[in-house]
């Protein structure tokens, strides 16, 4: 049997309760999810009991289906997600339930944007449409029928060092944990066909913009992006995204039905993380901070 507990915190001090609950169930107090009930006074003169009570007037559901125990996601915050989020190259083949995908996909609608646009679409894809993708677009791979990237002006040919030396270091960094050699193409060609697999995870995404948006909106959709992989954190899943099916893009809009009138900005790899994978032991450098950011005014 497994038990939730209502953390009251009375007079700085913590005391608990205890309610028997379905393992994969949490309460929902309107929209006050996840923290079950967090009450943050410096007093309160009201019995345990009598806040229980209390607590039953707010409209809650048992229906609501948010995984206690999932892999080390759970009470995971803020800071957490963001230090354990890293790009996962080899998932189970666990699948992950759509409750799960439904409450990610929720929660990060409530992503910022510039005068409120919410100028994001997202493609969520499992099964025989996901499968379908993966083999139109390999087939693509093997005809040599890739676009550039600066077709749709996504990245440039020719990168200054100080980008193009973090590129090649992440790769160098994952092929030389897969014991791919520099100049074994076969090899880095086989990895590099792992992305249209998904990397074996058993959901795919896939995000796009209205085409006539400009910079500022993919600023906008970026920062949406970015809160699908940290509330997936919450979860216990891990994400990759990958700016490597830009090139072959009309599969994609094929089976989803995307329209004309939309840009793909990126695809992502969503599911459990494959711990006996070696390549899922690599985290990318960061530049140090001091070389990034400028403080002033601080004196």
């Amino acid at each position: 049997m497994m038990f939730i507990r209502l953390r009251l915190h009375l007079h700085n001090k913590k005391h608990s309760v205890f309610g028997s609950a379905d393992d994969r169930t949490s309460l929902d107090y309107g929209k006050r999810e996840l923290n079950i009930l967090l009450i943050l006074r410096p007093t309160i003169n009201i019995s345990i009991i009598e806040m229980l009570g209390r607590c039953q007037a707010f409209p809650f559901r048992l229906d609501e289906k948010i995984p206690i125990n999932n892999h080390d996601g759970s009470n995971m915050n803020v800071q957490e997600a963001i230090l354990s989020r890293k790009s996962v190259r080899a998932f189970t083949d666990e699948p992950v339930p759509f409750e799960t995908i439904r409450k990610i996909m929720e929660v990060s609608q409530r992503s910022p944007s510039g005068t409120n646009t919410q100028p994001w679409h997202a493609y969520v894809c499992t099964g025989t449409v996901k499968d379908a993708i993966t083999r139109d677009v390999l087939e693509l791979v093997e005809q040599g029928n890739a676009r550039k990237y600066s077709d749709y002006d996504y990245y440039p040919n020719d990168w200054k060092p100080v980008h193009r030396d973090r590129r090649r270091g992440v790769g160098w960094s994952l092929y030389g944990l897969l014991g791919i050699e520099k100049g074994d193409r076969e090899a880095s060609a086989r990895q590099g066909k792992r992305n249209f697999k998904f990397f074996d995870a058993p959901v795919g995404l896939f995000f796009t913009t209205d085409a006539y948006l400009g910079k500022g909106s993919w600023f906008d959709a970026g920062m949406y992006v970015q809160t699908v992989m940290l509330e997936a954190r919450q979860f216990g899943l891990h994400t990759c995204p990958q700016a490597a099916w830009i090139p072959y893009q009309e599969p994609i809009f094929k089976h989803l039905g995307i329209p004309d009138d939309q840009v793909l900005l990126t695809g992502m790899a969503i599911g459990y993380i494959d711990d006996t994978k070696i390549e899922n032991t690599l985290v990318s450098e960061r530049e140090e901070v001091e070389n990034v950011v400028k403080y002033a005014g601080f004196d």
